[in-house]
């Protein structure tokens, strides 16, 4: 029975190293490069068609950071 939750780690009380806030924010910022990235890659290809994401770029990318964080704190 162990193994099925072994997974499933509780913090109570504890607060993240440096290193893992670290780590999240290099994450995040990889992220959001690689996303511009694939966006850019997309307007090359067809630009009339994808031209509006890399115009409102920011704005989508916001929603969406916002959208999977209220998820994730929701579950």
């Amino acid at each position: 029975m162990a193994e099925v939750g072994a997974h499933i780690i509780i913090f109570v009380g504890e607060q993240p190293s440096i290193f893992e806030l670290l780590a999240q924010d290099s994450f995040a910022r990889g992220l959001r490069t690689a996303a511009k990235y694939f966006i850019r890659v997309l307007v090359e290809n067809k630009p009339a068609k994808y031209g509006f994401y890399l115009h409102h770029f920011e704005e989508l990318y916001l929603f969406s950071d916002l959208l999977v964080q209220y998820l994730h704190i929701k579950t």
